[in-house]
């Protein structure tokens, strides 16, 4: 900052009053002496000073108010996602509801807890039961299989055929396996006893017809 010291003694008296009025006119300060305009110096630099620090106390405030504003577009973009997800949750829960025939005025997750408890408790039950009549080993190799599908299922009409073709399959296994015994009975084991005796060429032919049948319900 340049500072002008004019001595206005060595002013005349007409030069003193064009000056004063020059300063007036564009509102510059005048001062009386050298300690004065050394206050002012001092004063200049103290203002120079705090404003510095509050340019970079604004620059930080500034910092500050972008973070948050970038914090705040980030919750914003997550509510946004949260209140997306919340809908998709709701329209699953009413959708599984529906599978589960759950009224509009029962559709609650108390509700659909216990239909899915129940829908898996008869699953497992109904697994169990193919699993202990209806899996065997495959003739081919060691791997087991079962002779009723229910997960490709179409409709119920379809499970109650499977489930049909298995026992009539099963059935027709129960009556082979008891002829083949009958091969196995020597005649000369009845004894005296007059019974009716088949040959085994008819009780062969006849597990043919059976495993016939057999592979036509299967």
């Amino acid at each position: 900052m340049t500072h002008i010291v004019i001595k206005t003694s060595e002013l005349s008296a007409e030069d003193a009053a064009d000056l004063s009025q020059f300063l007036e006119a564009y509102e510059i300060p005048t001062v009386e002496s050298h300690a004065e305009v050394e206050r002012l110096i001092a004063e200049v630099e103290r203002l120079r000073s705090d404003l510095e620090a509050e340019y970079e106390n604004a620059k930080d405030v500034t910092h500050d108010m972008r973070r948050l504003e970038i914090r705040a577009e980030a919750a914003e973009k997550r509510a946004d996602e949260l209140k997306g997800e919340r809908n998709n949750l709701r329209e699953g829960v009413n959708q599984l509801c529906v599978i589960h025939g759950i009224g509009e005025k029962a559709r609650n997750l108390g509700t659909l807890s216990i239909c899915v408890s129940n829908a898996h408790r008869f699953s497992g039950y109904l697994h169990a039961v193919i699993n202990a009549h209806f899996v065997k080993k495959s003739p081919i190799d060691d791997a087991m299989e079962s002779a009723v599908s229910v997960w490709g299922a179409k409709s119920k009409e379809h499970v109650v055929e499977e489930f049909g073709r298995a026992l009539a399959a099963r059935d027709l296994e129960t009556q082979i396996k008891a002829l083949e015994s009958l091969l196995e009975i020597p005649l000369s084991s009845c004894g005296p006893v007059k019974v009716e005796i088949v040959s085994h060429s008819s009780i062969k032919e006849r597990i043919q017809q059976l495993r016939q049948q057999q592979k036509g319900v299967q």
